[in-house]
């Protein structure tokens, strides 16, 4: 992830679509296609270039495809119902990389950071509580098994005790 937003830097620093174009698509915000070749003989970056999905077929793309366009282009998409436009962090991040600052970029990067960790924790935490239903059940279990087998004991040294062996001497 910090890879894709390094090479979205650079590709801003130095103002090459094709390079930003190639991060995005790694990063599965668009796929690169006529569009960004297009875009960069145009001599637009890419962060002038807005994500949409596509709603229904239009040219080459299909329903659910997600593509990078010019604002103009994007704009008469969404109006006519071919797209919509796109609204991941990274597809934000994509669309407006000239409005966020490092500063902004690496809160976000944070904020991603502390949810993972979080949802690792909680993770371990349900790992942690099935072990121990898991052992409550079993010793539970064992002791049921032992209660069952002292059962079976008693009742075989009351039987025992009540219907003495035959050893053959008589008493």
């Amino acid at each position: 992830m910090s890879s894709v937003i390094d090479r979205l830097r650079m590709a801003q620093a130095t103002q090459d679509p094709v390079e930003a174009a190639k991060a995005l698509k790694e990063a599965g915000v668009i796929e690169t296609g006529d569009a960004e070749k297009e875009a960069a003989a145009d001599g637009v970056t890419t962060s002038d270039l807005i994500t949409v999905i596509f709603q229904k077929k239009w040219k080459r793309y299909y329903a659910g495809d997600r593509a990078g366009f010019q604002k103009r282009v994007a704009d008469r998409l969404v109006e006519g119902g071919a797209a919509k436009y796109a609204g991941s962090f990274l597809e934000k991040v994509a669309n407006g990389i000239k409005a966020l600052s490092p500063k902004e970029m690496k809160a976000a990067a944070k904020e991603k950071k502390a949810d993972a960790k979080a949802a690792a924790e909680k993770a371990k935490k349900v790992e942690a509580d099935a072990k121990a239903k898991n052992k409550r059940a079993h010793d539970e279990a064992v002791a049921n098994a032992a209660a069952k087998q002292a059962q079976k004991d008693d009742a075989a040294a009351a039987d025992a005790a009540a219907n003495p062996p035959d050893d053959g001497i008589l008493r």
